[in-house]
């Protein structure tokens, strides 16, 4: 990868446009510039927006007013990255985010320029690295096409609901060229939406013929050598079978660097002795793991299999009274008495025998006299890719506050200590006498409360409750006192969302067997809630086209007959199939296939009844039941 930056290759000298600008204006400086897209800025030159050549199908499909003002059509919110970035963080970027320009800017936010898909290409570099790689590895197939008697209005719509920039030109299904965004940016900027101008008028690029089984390298020079985004894939009798685009190349070109950077590091961990790949291993993740570890309050270091310290964070240091660079390379010995260090030899050696986690406690003083303690330390054994161990990974947490409150916590009461022993989740008692409600801390937070804010009582707790699920909520609260015990889920609704609870209680009585109170646990079974939902959803609806699939048909089928029975009214079951689909399959592939069998479940969902029903139960069938057909 060149170690450039953005600012490096951006071309666009272009001024921004003004948000007050018209939509004409940004076409005629697209079509005469011949550039892709135009910014739009601010009077301090910030990025406001961006106008591109795909904008340009969406004015067409919409029939937009060309003296509209960019700010109405514009891209809003654009995502700007500074001119300093590295050229292969740029990609990533640009990739992730599905975008084909980015927007530079400085430092303090000014725009600088544009850089294009074309940019990185042209900048990239490693066509070597995807010299094996083929044109029928990456080529799209069933691509757009349009007859050159057809309309360029109606050509640019076809792009844009597609979302395609580009379609392929054809004469009698022989491909003849290719008409892009551009092109129509030229048009628009010269004729009106309504013009009925042919594809034919237009100066489109001739289609430039590739076999499938050329090099990447060889059709990416074919594209610079001809200028063009696009070459046309066709076989041995001249037939397309596909298209080759300039984002396809530019993504191979990045992946093969990749992968030929791992080919690379592979090679070279194959050579490396196992202490000497460790190192190389904790090299390469350095950076982060200082940044994690010197966080964490806790002591944390790395010994390899023989005690001889790898790593450590800023409190080991403390402990031992020295910096890491004087610690690594050493063992336990260089720095605490001989028993200690024993010690600690003994407890390593107890996490490797045992292949996994070893915990113990340990009374540690640090050599800078700034603490001492009791901590807890647990030791993992580390393991390569072969699940060879080849160190001892050592946490140690203070423990200290925890010991000594542990005398405290004897003392909570025994109905919040049975709750948090039982289940780990919030406790709560609610005190009818006084109208007191009391909780742990996740109860409060649960419930959305904070009781040191505002008092809670059990109308607090009645007015949280689903009014669909208060009367339950009540009869299963009044069932409680008199049985001793009540298991019940239900609804809350907290800051406007639904949460699942499920709540355990038992009453407390006194000596004499009077009530005096409920205590018990709850649960926040939300997420569980929602899953069981998605897995109805799942067993009940298809995927492809969110119909309800044949058992559901079969159950609605069943009542419907039922109340036709029961009403004396007649109903109709429809069967449907799409002829020749498998055809369609054959030829265009099952992406197209499922397209139009969804376009085709859409209208006949749209002619129905509200009281109608429509499954699909197969492949390209799908059955419609009619309720209270008359005729």
């Amino acid at each position: 990868m060149k170690h450039i930056r953005l600012i490096d290759i951006i071309t666009n000298e272009i001024a921004p446009l003004a948000p007050t600008d018209t939509i004409q204006d940004g076409l005629n400086l697209m079509s005469s510039s011949s550039i892709s897209s135009v910014v739009v800025a601010d009077e301090q030159n910030r990025p406001l927006g961006i106008f591109t050549e795909n904008d340009t199908l969406k004015i067409i499909s919409q029939h937009y007013d060309k003296s509209m003002q960019l700010q109405e059509v514009m891209t809003q919110n654009v995502f700007c990255l500074d001119a300093s970035l590295n050229l292969h963080d740029a990609y990533i970027l640009l990739e992730q985010k599905g975008y084909r320009h980015l927007i530079v800017v400085d430092a303090e936010g000014t725009y600088i320029g544009v850089v294009s898909e074309g940019d990185f290409l042209r900048n990239l570099g490693f066509e070597d690295a995807f010299q094996s790689k083929a044109v029928e590895d990456v080529m799209q197939e069933a691509p757009l096409m349009v007859k050159e008697n057809s309309l360029i209005v109606t050509a640019a719509k076809m792009m844009n609901e597609n979302k395609t920039s580009f379609v392929i030109v054809v004469d009698d299904m022989n491909p003849v060229g290719i008409l892009s965004e551009k092109e129509i940016t030229h048009f628009l900027a010269n004729k009106n939406i309504e013009s009925k101008e042919t594809i034919e008028s237009l100066d489109y690029l001739s289609a430039i013929l590739i076999r499938p089984v050329i090099s990447l390298k060889e059709a990416s020079a074919m594209m610079k050598s001809h200028g063009v985004h696009q070459l046309i894939v066709v076989n041995e009798e001249n037939r397309m079978i596909g298209i080759l685009d300039r984002h396809d190349v530019l993504k191979a070109i990045h992946g093969a660097y990749f992968n030929y950077l791992i080919n690379v590091i592979d090679k070279k961990n194959d050579t490396l002795l196992e202490l000497e790949a460790s190192k190389e291993l904790l090299a390469t993740t350095s950076a982060l793991l200082n940044n994690v570890i010197n966080t964490i309050p806790d002591l944390i270091w790395l010994k390899d299999t023989h005690g001889i310290y790898l790593k450590c964070n800023h409190v080991f240091e403390r402990f031992f009274g020295a910096k890491e660079s004087e610690i690594v390379g050493k063992s336990d010995f260089d720095f605490v008495d001989q028993e200690l260090a024993e010690f600690f030899r003994k407890n390593d050696k107890k996490a490797i025998e045992n292949g996994g986690p070893s915990g113990n406690e340990e009374y540690l003083k640090f050599a800078d006299g700034s603490y001492e303690g009791l901590f807890y330390a647990m030791k993992t054994p580390l393991k390569d890719e072969e699940n060879n161990i080849i160190g001892v990974l050592g946490i140690a947490h203070d423990i200290t506050k925890h010991r000594a409150d542990e005398d405290n916590l004897k003392q909570i009461d025994d109905a919040l200590n049975e709750a948090q022993a039982m289940a780990h989740v919030g406790s709560w008692q609610l005190n009818i006498q006084e109208n007191s409600f009391t909780a742990s801390d996740e109860g409060c937070r649960i419930f959305g409360l904070n009781p040191k804010t505002e008092k809670i009582s059990a109308q607090t707790i009645r007015a949280l409750i689903h009014p669909d699920d208060l009367a339950e909520f009540i009869r299963k609260h009044d069932e409680g006192v008199l049985e001793g015990k009540y298991n019940h889920i239900y609804r809350i609704v907290v800051d406007g969302k639904i949460k699942w609870i499920h709540a355990f209680s038992s009453s407390v009585t006194d000596e004499s067997g009077t009530f005096k109170k409920m205590k018990g646990i709850l649960k926040d079974i939300t997420k569980q809630k929602l899953y069981e939902e998605q897995l109805e959803k799942l067993a009940n609806y298809d995927s492809l086209t969110g119909l309800a699939n044949r058992e559901v048909l079969l159950s609605h089928l069943r009542k419907s007959i039922q109340n036709a029975t029961k009403n004396n009214q007649s109903l109709a079951l429809l069967h449907f199939d799409l002829d020749d689909f498998k055809n369609i399959n054959d030829s265009f592939g099952h992406n197209i296939g499922d397209e139009i069998l969804k376009m085709a479940t859409e209208r006949l969902s749209e002619h129905i009844g509200i009281t109608d029903f429509i499954a699909r139960i197969g492949g390209d069938e799908v059955a419609i039941i009619l309720e209270d057909v008359a005729n």
